[in-house]
């Protein structure tokens, strides 16, 4: 099986896609990938991205000369958000920042752990809320668009529902066809929700 089979298009054919300096690991930007997108990534080493707004494929820094090398591309463990780990040539951002989320709220939120929504529940729930293994909120910030929220967080235990300290603990082979497993796996789900 490919690994684009184990990806989780949305019913525009989409993928989120976070971009992050590999050196430092600031998140620099996030923008959508399609299947042709994602191949072109794989193909060049450079992203490649879908503009939801323009309904055009573009590469990063076609215009800007500010490219983005890819040093590792990783998908998370529901199979529907990329983590891709870049070189970044100058400014990520189209203002001109090295990050698209260089504002942050105001005041740092130390007390707070992390909520969601979700989808397939229809209920918001807190992160380890059943497991024990809570985030504690650092720093919020949104991105240049305003669209995109990142969350800084500390974390206690296993991000993951299967038991690795990050979702993202598989990463795409330069082949582009097969998987490699990236960490060691922290707890087994069964230690984690008690299941049997």
């Amino acid at each position: 099986m490919e690994f684009y089979d184990q990806l989780k298009f949305d019913a525009n054919g989409l993928i989120p896609a976070i971009v992050q300096d590999q050196k430092s690991g600031r998140v620099l930007m996030m923008a959508w990938m399609n299947r042709a997108s994602l191949e072109k990534t794989i193909e060049t080493g450079r992203t490649h991205f879908w503009s939801r707004s323009r309904q055009k494929f573009w590469m990063k820094g076609e215009t800007s000369g500010h490219v983005q090398q890819v040093r590792d591309l990783a998908f998370d463990c529901d199979g529907d958000v990329l983590l891709i780990q870049v070189e970044q040539t100058g400014a990520a951002c189209h203002e001109g920042y090295r990050s698209c989320f260089f504002r942050s709220l105001e005041k740092t939120i130390e007390t707070g752990r992390t909520h969601f929504w979700s989808r397939s529940r229809q209920k918001f729930w807190m992160k380890g809320e059943t497991s024990g293994h809570v985030q504690q909120v650092r720093d919020i910030a949104f991105d240049c668009d305003g669209d995109v929220l990142l969350i800084q967080v500390e974390q206690t235990g296993a991000a993951c529902h299967e038991g690795y300290r990050s979702c993202f603990f598989r990463s795409v082979e330069k082949n582009g066809k097969s998987v490699k497993i990236t960490e060691a796996q922290l707890e087994t789900p069964e230690q984690i929700y008690g299941k049997k």
